[in-house]
């Protein structure tokens, strides 16, 4: 077992963040996507390109490396026409990563040393078009010091003067460096990997972490099992909360966090994403801060019953206060129903369920993207039919109203002998029922149907339900 022992000495500011941007690369694009891509975004820090990016198995293109003012510049290593393109090709990226002042990972190619021994390597061109080092992949079962030498973090400084460490990985080497390489020192902020087929669904599953409540998350771990990496992380390679960007030969360029693949490093109940995630033809640009990961924005509604125990199918309606809520949800069998939310917001929440009386039955609640998740705990109680005092007079009694949103007529269900009330929200009073219109049940309960009129719009009404000795009142929504 071969042990890389890292020092490295970095000060550590107040962290704002890095922006990385992931390309959809097809080879001959490289110029035209990296100033498409500067274009949009000119704060951009790192660009990645993918494993075989500038020469492999199906180019064959050959590059070497001849010192120029103190830096590594390259050139073809042979006569063949397509080595002298790629060179024309790393030249102008080189080029390029001084004009933008950005680095630039471009990806992997062949280098050919002065012994004329291959390796598949990939640079790091600094912003001042300068190359920093050139990172070699690992061989699969021996030492060799050309190439272990170059397997080390790297750091870098953001335009807004952060610094983060970053890991390179090639290929399968998320799986061989663990079992051919220890390493002693800290784990690194950020994990890049380069592929040119392997990963190809990545694109998918950074999607569906970005936008999906709740993921697929068996469909996440068939495409990429924590089994491939997991070694990075038990090792101390990477953090186990790392943003993870891949770039695969081809355009299915992704991003996700490390733990967001891993069930038993997920944050309870959720997941890591990108404040910002935009796709582009050329590829995805990513920003966040490495060592303070956000969880999904938004809100999570749980519901539960007096003993503790999740209750499904809450229906839940919300939308801006002031406005008939008309969005809408139900708890699912572990009594949770989430929904996301991308700018500070207020929410207005209307609760119901059949046979059950919520706790509390709406609610308004300001929501900050960029604070913690906000739960509301729902509470719900057994609407227990009505007890019978004296002289007949019901003490207790219920207010059923199903269903509840409604759209043609709805159900009220009230103890024999109540009145009924329907008001709009403004206190005028649109339906009076009494105890002679209705029909009655074997347990004494009356039932009003209402169907409002044609004139009356879709909005919140309030039903009051009333007899000598009590009176409840419930809230409805009538959607049109």
């Amino acid at each position: 077992m071969k042990r890389l022992i890292i020092f490295l000495f970095v000060f550590q500011a107040v962290f704002a963040g890095v922006k990385i941007a992931d390309l959809s690369l097809f080879r001959t694009d490289y110029s035209a996507l990296i100033e498409s891509l500067m274009t949009a975004e000119p704060s951009i820090d790192i660009i990645l390109g993918p494993a075989e990016g500038l020469g492999g198995d199906s180019n064959k293109a050959r590059i070497i490396f001849a010192d120029s003012l103190g830096s590594p510049f390259p050139f073809p290593a042979d006569t063949f026409h397509r080595s002298a393109v790629i060179a024309d090709i790393f030249a102008d990226i080189i080029r390029l990563a001084s004009v933008y002042d950005v680095t630039i990972i471009p990806g992997t190619f062949w280098e050919v040393d002065s012994f004329y021994r291959c390796y598949e390597s990939v640079p790091i061109i600094k912003p001042s078009g300068l190359i920093k080092r050139i990172r070699k992949k690992a061989r699969y079962s021996f030492a060799d010091p050309h190439i272990d030498t170059t397997i080390r973090l790297d750091t870098i400084i953001t335009r807004e003067s952060d610094t983060y460490t970053f890991l390179i990985t090639i290929s399968d080497e998320t799986a061989s460096l663990p079992e051919h390489y220890t390493y002693s020192g800290e784990p690194a902020d950020i994990w890049l990997l380069m592929t040119r087929r392997w990963g190809q669904n990545f694109d998918r599953i950074g999607r569906i972490l970005q936008n999906e409540c709740d993921p697929p998350w068996a469909t996440i771990e068939a495409i990429f099992p924590e089994t491939v990496f997991s070694g990075l992380i038990s090792g101390g390679w990477v953090k186990p909360d790392c943003p993870f960007i891949a770039c695969v030969l081809g355009d299915t360029a992704g991003a996700t966090f490390a733990s967001n693949l891993m069930p038993s490093l997920r944050p309870a109940d959720d997941w890591f994403i990108y404040p910002k995630y935009d796709v582009h033809p050329e590829g995805i640009i990513v920003y966040c801060d490495p060592l303070a990961p956000k969880t999904t924005p938004g809100f999570t509604v749980i519901a539960t019953d007096t003993a503790g125990a999740p209750v499904e199918s809450l229906f839940i309606n919300y939308g801006p206060p002031g406005t008939v809520p008309w969005f809408a949800g139900w708890t699912d069998t572990l009594g949770k129903f989430k929904h996301r939310v991308f700018e500070p917001d207020s929410f207005y929440f209307l609760f119901a369920k059949p046979g059950f009386i919520p706790s509390p039955e709406e609610t308004t609640v300001y929501i900050d993207p960029s604070a913690v998740r906000c739960t509301l705990k729902v509470i719900l109680s057994v609407d227990t039919l009505y007890n019978i005092g004296e002289a007949g007079i019901p003490t207790y009694f219920r207010l059923g109203i199903s269903p509840n949103p409604f759209n043609g007529a709805c159900e009220i269900e009230v103890p024999q002998g109540a009145t009924v009330d329907i008001f709009d929200i403004n206190g005028r009073l649109l339906k009076s029922f009494y105890s002679d219109q209705n029909t009655t049940d074997k347990n004494d309960l009356a039932k009003y149907y209402w169907k409002p009129e044609e004139y009356i719009p879709t909005g919140i009404y309030l039903v009051k339900a009333s007899n000598i000795k009590k009176e409840i009142s419930r809230k409805i929504v009538y959607l049109k």
